[in-house]
Order: C-alpha cells, then structure tokens, then sequence
C-alpha cells in the first residue's frame, strides 16, 4: 500500500524476475528466468493467465492495444492478447537472443536482438518483417523512437539513429 508502506500481495513465480513490470489497464506484466510472462491482477495479484516462451525473458514486456510483446532467448518476439494470454504471433529470430524490449509506434514493433546484432521492424498485426539494420555491436538497448526516427545503442559504443520506414542508418 503505498499510503502504509504494507505490502498488499505477492505472488509466487517459477525463478527470478530480470524483467521490469508494465502495468497497463490495473494488470501486471512481467516475465521471469524460466521463460514464463505472467499477467496479474494489480490489486490482488491473482494470476489471469500465463504463457511458456520457452527461454529466459530478460526485456520488459511492451502493451500497446491489448496486446504484449516480449522477447526471450528462445529466439523469438512474441505477440500476446492481453486478455487471454493466447499467443498471436512469433518472430524467429534464429538462434539469438532478445534482450531490446519494443517499442511499437504506428503498428510497427522495433527490437533489437544480441547475436545477429539485428534491429527489426515487424508489423505488429501480422508479425511479418518490415525491414532490418545489421549493427556492427549487439543491439542489447531498447530502442526509442521519435519523428520519425528510431534510436538504439548497441555493444562497442554505438548509438544509431535509423529511418524508422526504411531502416536506413542516418547516423551513428
């Protein structure tokens, strides 16, 4: 309780939370070592439902219009219905990891993976590629995207800052 400082509930998960939390519509998001992103109820904590991603989750979890997009090492970005936890889609990504949490403006998901040293945009409706960017370090960072323009940090000191339609540097 945030008036007390006393804790209200808690919830029992399989491992370890790496992930930040999104809450969005009183529910609680988040995804654990094991490879399971649970949905709770933000004033009980009762679980709603559950999904196996079949990897350790270490992004946060991003909710845009009702639906939850996350990556695990599994390899892949999952589309998920919010209310049902019933999966809509799943981006393979080979044998690499996804540690960018999205970002999802316009109905396009942007996310970077570690090994392929990718930058992706997806269509958030139908889970097809839009286009990608090889980076010359692990996109591992989250990206951000203003006007027009996605920005996304990746291992030996690189920020890109990449046309968000074409996926063409502008710079780095």
């Amino acid at each position: 309780d945030a008036k007390t400082g006393q804790q209200k509930w808690s919830a029992p998960i399989r491992l370890y939370a790496r992930s930040s939390p999104a809450v969005v519509n009183s529910v609680v998001y988040f995804g654990d070592w094991i490879g399971t992103l649970y949905a709770l109820d933000e004033q009980t904590g009762q679980q709603k439902w559950t999904f196996s991603t079949n990897g350790p989750i270490i992004p946060s979890p991003t909710v845009v219009d009702g639906v939850v997009y996350i990556g695990s090492k599994f390899p892949c970005v999952f589309a998920i219905d919010a209310a049902t936890g019933q999966q809509k889609w799943c981006f393979q990504y080979g044998n690499s990891w996804v540690e960018s949490s999205a970002a999802v403006v316009n109905g396009v998901v942007y996310v970077g993976s570690s090994d392929l040293r990718k930058v992706n945009a997806i269509d958030a409706a139908s889970g097809t590629l839009k286009w990608d960017f090889t980076t010359k370090g692990d996109p591992w960072s989250s990206p951000a995207v203003s006007n027009g323009v996605v920005y996304i940090g990746a291992t030996g000191g690189y920020l890109y800052a990449l046309d968000a339609t074409a996926g063409t540097e502008l710079w780095k």
